[in-house]
């Protein structure tokens, strides 16, 4: 061994005429300090390095096709571009390690360490990358087709990553990156995808059944015909989504978001859709049978053709328009929601008021007055509220609330200063009288609408209540008449 590392370090072409006199030979070179070495474009093929100590060594190009690093010390070493076809790195240590545009494919990196490292471009096809650490990695535009990943933390960079017919069951991909990566086909049962973003993400064909990927961003992603049955799917972004063909029997998508998601064909029967918007979803023939649709919205389309909505005609009920509500088999029920009831309004040159009433039945309370002033008009009862204005810079005007928020059992009145944007916007969506627009712009607008009923109530019929700290006021909370629950922060 101590023969072949003297021929090494007397330099490249001393070693590549030795290796070229000698190709029968294996070179040993285990356990050998090569830390810091410079092995440039070096031929290491079918070397024993196992157990090498080859720390930022710089191995850029070098050609370690069928080498055996395995538990070799490769933290920090530059292995850009390097050929590492088939080599074993077997439990090795590669954190931080540059491996940009190299070439792993068939390697066994079985649970190597990864930690952090550079492997965008990469070639990792079909290699072995099972129970490895790639926690903080960047395998950006990496190819991993049919690579197994099983087990492995994936906690990395892996947009734009191909990833067709991959193994990631049981992966760890938790707030993982995998913007516009492609997972067709991919293996990722039971796999945890919780926060994880896959915006515009390829998932055709993918098997995701009992996953985890609650609260995670999947807005126009392609899961056509996919797989997920028992899959997690709480709080997920789907809006826009092509979820045609796919199996999502007895998944749990309460709170989802599925706005204009095309669900043709798709299988939702004893799907959990509590409290999920589905507006502007296509639903041609898919199948609802036994699904759970508790408060879901679904908004005005078409359900001649969607399947099963008979069996769930004895569960919660359903939102299914703007202006009627229908429980699932379609028997019509008094609204809780209407176009919000104004009660006056006053429109003057850089000002408007309008009073806003209670939704709740038989309610007839004003739930909150709003004003809008612009900068520079003096509010006609306040002109501590024109100087205050005065010294916010760019305002264009405030935005005040009055009557909903009380502190020490007193009305509370509260304003927020408004760029020149979001003061046109905001009295577009008043002279409207649409609330819900209100809403969307900033939830801070509307603390007395609840988005879920799509309704304004009063702080009696919302039961708001003070929470004091040792400090004062901390926050207010209170629940609608439908059980949903309200926070405002002080």
């Amino acid at each position: 061994m101590k023969h072949h590392i003297g021929i090494l370090m007397q330099g490249r072409q001393v070693w590549k005429q030795w290796r070229q006199e000698h190709p029968e030979l294996r070179p040993n070179l285990q356990q050998a300090d090569l830390c810091n070495a410079d092995l440039k474009g070096v031929n290491l093929s079918n070397v024993s390095l196992a157990n090498a100590y080859l720390s930022r060594a710089n191995l850029q190009g070098a050609n370690l096709r069928g080498a055996d690093l395995s538990r070799a010390c490769l933290s920090n070493a530059n292995l850009s571009e390097a050929d590492l076809q088939g080599t074993n790195l077997h439990e090795a240590q590669l954190w931080s390690a540059r491996l940009a545009g190299a070439n792993l494919q068939q390697a066994d990196l079985e649970g190597v360490n990864l930690r952090g490292a550079d492997l965008s471009q990469a070639v990792l096809r079909q290699a072995d990358l099972s129970e490895a650490n790639l926690y903080g990695a960047n395998l950006w535009q990496a190819d991993l087709s049919e690579a197994d990943l099983s087990r492995a933390d994936l906690r990395a960079n892996l947009s734009e990553a191909s990833l067709p017919r991959a193994n990631l069951s049981e992966a760890n991909l938790q707030q993982a990156r995998l913007w516009q990566a492609n997972l067709s086909g991919a293996n990722l049962q039971s796999a945890r995808l919780s926060r994880a973003s896959l915006r515009q993400a390829l998932l055709r064909g993918a098997d995701i059944g009992h996953a985890m990927l609650d609260f995670a961003n999947l807005p126009a992603a392609d899961l056509s015909g996919a797989r997920l049955p028992g899959t997690s799917l709480i709080a997920v972004d789907l809006s826009e989504a092509n979820l045609s063909q796919a199996d999502l029997s007895g998944a749990n998508l309460s709170h989802a978001n599925l706005r204009g998601a095309n669900l043709e064909a798709a299988n939702l029967s004893y799907v959990h859709l509590n409290e999920a918007d589905m507006q502007h979803a296509f639903l041609e023939m898919a199948n609802l049978s036994y699904a759970i649709v508790a408060r879901a919205l679904f908004g005005e389309q078409p359900l001649q053709h969607v399947r099963g909505l008979e069996t769930i005609q004895q569960l919660e009920r359903a939102f299914f328009g703007t202006d009627r509500l229908y429980d699932a088999a379609g028997t019509e029920f008094e609204p809780v929601t209407a176009p919000a009831r104004i009660i006056t309004q006053e429109i003057a040159v850089g000002y408007l008021s309008t009073s806003i009433g209670c939704q709740k039945p038989k309610c007839s309370e004003v739930a909150a007055r709003v004003e809008l002033i612009a900068k520079g008009v003096e509010h006609p009862d306040d002109e501590h509220l024109l100087r205050s204005l005065l010294e916010r810079g760019n305002a264009a005007g405030q935005i005040i609330f009055y009557g909903f928020l009380q502190h020490m059992f007193h009305p509370l009145n509260t304003s927020m200063p408004l760029a020149p944007g979001e003061y046109a916007s905001v009295e577009m969506a008043l002279r409207r009288r649409d609330v819900s627009l209100l809403h969307e712009m900033n939830k801070q607008y509307t603390p007395f609408y609840c988005f879920r009923c799509r309704a304004v109530y009063c702080a009696r019929h919302f039961q708001l209540q003070e929470i004091w700290d040792e400090v004062g006021l901390d926050y207010w909370t209170g629940t609608c008449p439908q059980g949903h629950g309200l926070f405002i922060d002080h």
